[in-house]
């Protein structure tokens, strides 16, 4: 690790970097740089260069010191910062939505695919989503599920978006806090999920609860967030011209919030209004059944997700939840748990500068991880549950409870066991099941949900779609899954190297066509 001092407005900000190896495809044009700050945040900034930035755009700019964004822009920009009440009236702008994702449609839930956020309430300002539900596609609702951004307004980006030209991609950021959902109080569950809504109402910088809501919208851009059950995220994307400004607002949530009163009763609602959406998911439902019945003295046995009731009850109680909000935040949003992601045009080095700048005053502490430990079985033993469904559907949903398997991220054990009872081709479980008219569809693995993969375990979930006759042959589908999983498992060892470089080149192939980037700390 490499040390430095780095002069910031005045102000020195020690500066480490990580030694890293990037790996990445051959047709990645894009750069990376890891940068751990002195209070204990970290940040992966990535330089795009496909993306406008047309400060950027004479050679020899001294880049640290050049903004990206023209003199119009900034004196639009403190018309709109010295009106008093932040509306967007007076830069000349009407109000308009945000551009994010106006997907409404809710996701069918299987056990053992991907998780994803429910959208939240249609409303003006940011989409602030709940996430730990399951989706048979494997899609984020409430989240950007592509790899590269693209804006979508473009009659507000300068003039760059004229007939024949592709689109523009957008500048963005996101940053994780180590907290989530099973850090919440007992006497206030969905504390965590109402707090991410409450760092959006302003900050002491920008007091204006609109303010943040309202530069992305008027600047081509969107926000979100979304609380799991061991960190909480917030992103945005905006025009590329507008990225250092946005940054400045966006840190402020996590150095100066206000955590407004006035604001509280409004943001219930909203958490409210995100639970009443999801009361018809079957996916949700089952979600909750087991934390239900989960062991009362582990998190898993909690309200993550929050509504009136968990929220507004304690209050009747005489409990100060904004003193509990504020609380929450002073004991966890530390920049040691804190992890920041910010992609834009400019160079590496003007990322850098601003990250130091703008987040170098995020409060130190929190170097210890959150662990939430296993001390008995979650579940009783020998239980089924049987749970009429909202959706016209038959779903058998077996889970195992596994030890963390965070460190083995590398050799992912969990993988080949999926791809074994998985198997869709002949002699396959699932072929079987199909010939007998037992079943239709069969999934198999670890969801990537924080009620999936987390500290305490890894719940390794079949999920099998029943056909009428399958669901009077539930006890029998148990047996054969158990006795095929044993037969398959084992008597794959000797060949294990064989299915080793079968997942290894479906890999290979993704990674040349560009669909992931690995970068490994050392």
């Amino acid at each position: 690790m490499r040390s430095c001092l780095v002069g910031i407005g005045g102000m020195a900000v020690e500066e480490m970097q990580d030694e890293i190896e990037i790996v990445k495809a051959p047709s990645d044009k894009r750069q990376y740089e890891v940068l751990h700050l002195a209070n204990g945040l970290r940040a992966l900034l990535i330089h795009d260069p496909d993306i406008a930035s047309p400060a950027y755009s004479h050679e020899g700019a001294d880049a640290a010191n050049i903004g990206s964004w023209s003199r119009d822009d900034r004196d639009s920009e403190h018309l709109c910062e010295d009106n008093s009440d932040g509306s967007e009236e007076s830069c000349g702008e009407e109000d308009e939505e945000l551009t994010g994702s106006d997907e409404d449609e809710e996701e069918e839930f299987r056990d053992g695919t991907n998780s994803g956020s429910e959208k939240a309430a249609s409303r003006k300002g940011p989409d602030r989503s709940h996430s730990h539900c399951n989706h048979a596609d494997g899609e984020c609702v409430g989240n950007e599920s592509h790899d590269e951004i693209y804006n979508e307004n473009e009659e507000e980006l300068d003039g760059d978006h004229r007939s024949g030209v592709a689109p523009t991609k957008k500048a963005a950021a996101a940053l994780c806090v180590g907290v989530g959902s099973f850090s919440d109080p007992r006497d206030a569950q969905g504390l965590a999920h109402f707090l991410e809504h409450m760092l959006f109402m302003g900050s002491s910088k920008f007091p204006d609860e609109n303010e943040y809501d309202n530069f992305l919208s008027k600047h081509g851009g969107s926000s979100n967030a979304f609380t799991e059950t061991e960190f909480t995220c917030y992103h945005f994307d905006v025009s590329s011209r507008f990225l250092k400004p946005a940054l400045d607002r966006f840190s402020q949530f996590f150095i100066s919030p206000l955590v407004k009163f006035e604001a509280m009763e409004r943001e219930v609602q909203a958490v409210d209004s995100e639970f009443d959406q999801v009361r018809q998911s079957d996916g949700c439902r089952l979600q909750q059944l087991r934390s239900h019945t989960a062991d009362s003295s582990h998190p898993f046995h909690t309200f993550s997700w929050g509504n009136r009731e968990s929220l507004s009850e304690p209050i009747s109680r005489g409990v100060d939840m904004q003193e509990k909000l504020l609380g929450m935040c002073k004991e966890h949003y530390l920049a040691n748990r804190m992890k920041l992601c910010v992609l834009g045009g400019e160079p590496l080095e003007t990322l850098k500068a601003w990250v130091l700048e703008f987040f170098g005053e995020a409060r130190e502490g929190g170097s210890e991880r959150i662990f939430f430990p296993l001390e008995r079985a979650l579940w009783e033993a020998g239980k089924i549950y049987w749970v009429e469904a909202v959706k016209e559907q038959h779903n058998l949903s077996l889970t195992w409870i596994l030890p963390c398997l965070e460190a083995a991220y590398l050799q992912k054990p969990q993988d080949y066991i999926s791809h074994l009872i998985g198997h869709e081709g002949a002699g396959s479980l699932l072929s079987l099941l199909k010939a007998k008219g037992w079943a239709s569809g069969l999934s198999a693995g670890i969801g990537d949900g924080g009620f999936e993969r987390n500290t305490a375990a890894y719940m390794f979930n079949v999920s099998i779609d029943l056909t009428v006759l399958g669901l009077s042959k539930v006890r029998r589908l148990r047996c054969m899954l158990f006795g095929f999983s044993f037969v398959q498992i084992w008597s794959t060892v000797p060949w294990m190297p064989a299915l080793y470089q079968i997942m290894h080149n479906v890999l290979s192939i993704c990674a040349k066509r560009n669909l992931f980037c690995s970068i490994t700390l050392s």
